[in-house]
């Protein structure tokens, strides 16, 4: 593709100096002798919008297309934002539900539930306090009568004997009341 180039005088609107410049059909009638006078009036020329700080509440000078971003936080500077987020993550700070280390809890939705805070400082952590507070099941067996300790809810609705003994127990018995020899 090629541009027609032509050359006109022009009067730039930083300096007001007149110059001889060649127009490019691509980017229209140019306005600035140079590209430095070009940045001086954009810079003095500058709309700007006046934002507060969230943190500690000042006024901040932005530019109109930074402050139409989809944010809600605007900081003045980088220690106003780094004093807002340490003020959110200590009230974030709990204890280890085992070791009782102090720990950065963060809410975890888990599918159709809600928001649960997971409070264990690491795995290990997590897997000690499942062991001691193990929910433990009771169930009679239908053999002999005992109470015994389903140790999940699906043993809890499958195990109908205390120990494989009854189990076997059991079907013997059923064998011999309907008369079949194994």
């Amino acid at each position: 593709m090629e541009y027609r180039t032509e050359g006109i005088t022009i009067n730039c609107l930083e300096c007001g100096k007149e110059k001889y410049v060649y127009i490019n059909t691509k980017w229209g009638k140019p306005k600035f002798c140079s590209l430095l006078c070009w940045d001086a009036f954009r810079r003095k020329n500058k709309k700007e919008v006046i934002i507060t700080c969230t943190n500690c509440k000042k006024d901040i000078k932005m530019a109109p297309s930074r402050s139409k971003i989809n944010k809600k936080l605007f900081f003045c500077n980088r220690e106003c934002q780094l004093d807002y987020w340490g003020k959110k993550l200590k009230e974030k700070l709990s204890n280890c539900n085992y070791c009782g280390k102090e720990i950065f809890a963060l809410p975890v939705n888990k599918k159709g539930r809600e928001k649960s805070v997971v409070k264990f400082c690491n795995y290990e952590c997590f897997i000690a306090y499942k062991r001691e507070n193990k929910k433990v099941y009771k169930k009679i067996c239908e053999y002999c009568g005992k109470e015994y300790d389903a140790k999940s809810p699906g043993q809890f609705k499958k195990r109908k004997f205390c120990s494989h003994s009854c189990s076997g127990k059991n079907a013997e018995s059923i064998r011999r009341l309907k008369g079949i020899r194994g």
